[in-house]
């Protein structure tokens, strides 16, 4: 009995992660960041916490092409080609998911971005023409949501991210003919009901959309990165009234609308160089329209974030340009005033791929 008493103590290590960094429904407190090797083979999770910009490293293992999402108290890691799973933890701890999902019989599937919407796990599928739909607890195979008839010529609509707001995902779809070169044949953004897991509405985009939050407003901000054909730049997508309107084209952002994060009346984009020689940090009025360049780097772009502190959080890792000369970094950005929020920017020992807050 002493020998089962001593073993209880109080003084005997937690049998399970302590939880570190807790979910805080009501305030982001923490960014997460998946960052990979320069060579893509390696991939890891770190986390910095917001208040004192602390940064702690490789807590887990991931791909080398993963991609990040928090919804409904959980981080959603999408280990994209070659590896096709999603794994859900819970927020601090990083010794195992709580959950992890084969999305692959034995073909690719690419998954990109996914969100949980009216208790049911929805994946992006880029390599299938469906939306997957999960059980966030089981993992289970409980629906999907057909996208063939939005496909291009080669019959896949490829979609890329999504937002989520009242029930409903935003999907941006990039539609590229990979039977003709990868030609684009010209975007799509489509509405689809988490309740009837069927699409509602559609907007007819330039090539190549990403939808991005817009803080709580139930407008979203649509990025174009057109390179033949109606030139890209950024739209407003309403929500509520249905209107799509340009805002402005990539001859005045300096290249091809990217990476973005709207909040309040401004924006922080990444507009990439046609050339793909630079890349243009931009502030850009989205009442006017009025653009102002805060940087340009040849560092490539892998993120543009907002949190609900009015912060845009960008990341970027070595690029083509000059590797060797490239410094894989986080950068932060106040989104009202465009200000650089540190003088320096964060370095973390592997280059920052995707990132998302809770």
């Amino acid at each position: 009995m002493w020998l089962l008493l001593a073993a209880c103590g109080p003084d005997d290590p937690p049998s399970h992660p302590v939880i570190e960094q807790p979910w805080n429904p009501d305030h982001e407190t923490t960014a997460v960041v998946a960052t990979v090797s320069r060579d893509y083979t390696v991939g890891a999770l770190a986390t910095v916490d917001l208040d004192t910009l602390e940064i702690r490293e490789e807590l887990a293992t991931i791909s080398g092409d993963a991609r990040l999402a928090f919804d409904d108290g959980t981080l959603i890691v999408l280990n994209g080609y070659g590896v096709d799973t999603v794994r859900l933890y819970e927020p601090g701890v990083w010794s195992a998911p709580r959950l992890e999902i084969g999305l692959s019989d034995g073909s690719p599937t690419n998954p990109h971005d996914a969100a949980i919407c009216d208790g049911k796990l929805f994946v992006l599928l880029y390599e299938t023409n469906a939306i997957a739909i999960r059980d966030p607890e089981s993992g289970e195979e409980i629906g999907s949501v057909p996208l063939g008839a939005y496909a291009d010529d080669d019959g896949l609509p490829e979609p890329w991210n999504l937002v989520e707001i009242d029930g409903a995902l935003y999907v941006a779809l990039n539609r590229l003919d990979r039977d003709d070169a990868w030609s684009d044949r010209g975007g799509l953004v489509v509405e689809v009901s988490c309740d009837t897991e069927a699409v509602e509405r559609t907007w007819s985009t330039a090539g190549n959309p990403m939808v991005h939050r817009w803080g709580d407003d139930a407008r979203i901000l649509v990025s174009t990165r057109a390179y033949a054909g109606d030139p890209g730049g950024l739209s407003i997508l309403d929500t509520t009234d249905g209107s799509y309107t340009a805002l402005v084209g990539q001859d005045v952002l300096g290249g091809t609308a990217d990476e973005a994060t709207a909040s309040g009346s401004h924006a922080v984009v990444a507009a990439l160089a046609t050339d793909y020689e630079s890349t243009a940090i931009q502030c850009v009025d989205l009442e006017t329209g009025d653009v102002e360049t805060i940087d340009t780097t040849v560092d490539f772009v892998t993120a543009v974030v907002g949190n609900d502190r009015g912060e845009a959080w960008i990341g970027t890792d070595w690029g083509w340009v000059d590797p060797d000369a490239a410094h894989p970094e986080l950068r932060l950005f106040d989104v009202a005033t465009c200000a650089e929020r540190t003088e320096e920017p964060l370095r973390l020992a592997l280059a920052p791929y995707s990132l998302t807050f809770y």
